[in-house]
């Protein structure tokens, strides 16, 4: 269990010569190197066709109620290498859709770090989603751009980043998906903020300029 000093700590992190993302940094390496943590790992080699159903609607409801940093990002990893284990990712697929919506809301979260393992389970899920899911999670993330929303920019930097991480674990996938990409990608790469520029630049060099330089 984390002491609850360092969630009031993480407050003042600027005291102690640290930005918020480092903070946040050390309290997931304490976390990860806790004899929980290696529980947590554990659990997944009980985990069967029987028990996967409980398990995704288990993960959904801590990713959707749980609080703490260690907490949800442990869920969120939990997810990323379930889908990623060969005797578990296929499935996974039928359970998906609940875990895709709940990842998907998570990546508007205050927290970079948070944010962060939420799109990279979001690419781990992509490459075992059927292919109704995987368009619907193109659409979110296209609309999350496209959507005008005057002194936030959070969902236009979630948008790229979490293409981004599709991109990097599921590439054949979204290039079949390139026609629809291409149009917002190529706005997005010339987007006048860099931090919302720069993961669209790489979706776009991973995933349409193979398809249109052919």
């Amino acid at each position: 269990m984390e002491h609850a000093a360092l969630s009031y700590m993480q407050f003042h992190a600027h005291q102690y010569n640290m930005t918020t993302e480092q903070f946040e940094a050390a309290r997931l390496s304490l976390a990860q190197a806790s004899p929980v943590a290696d529980a947590i790992t554990s659990c997944m080699l009980l985990v069967d066709a029987e028990s996967i159903k409980g398990v995704v609607d288990s993960l959904c409801e801590v990713l959707r109620n749980g609080v703490g940093l260690p907490t949800l990002t442990a869920a969120a990893k939990f997810v990323s290498n379930m889908a990623t284990n060969p005797s578990l990712g296929h499935l996974m697929t039928p359970y998906l859709p609940p875990l895709v919506k709940v990842l998907h809301a998570g990546l508007l979260d205050n927290s970079l770090t948070l944010r962060s393992a939420y799109a990279t389970a979001l690419g781990y899920c992509c490459k075992i989603c059927d292919q109704a899911l995987l368009v619907k999670m193109i659409n979110r993330l296209l609309r999350m751009y496209t959507k005008v929303d005057l002194g936030n920019d959070a969902p236009r930097k979630a948008s790229g980043v979490s293409m981004r991480e599709l991109v990097r674990h599921a590439p054949e996938r979204l290039r079949d998906l390139a026609v629809d990409i291409a149009p917002v990608a190529y706005v997005a790469m010339h987007d006048y903020e860099e931090e919302v520029a720069v993961p669209w630049q790489e979706v776009w060099q991973e995933v349409v300029d193979p398809i249109f330089s052919i």
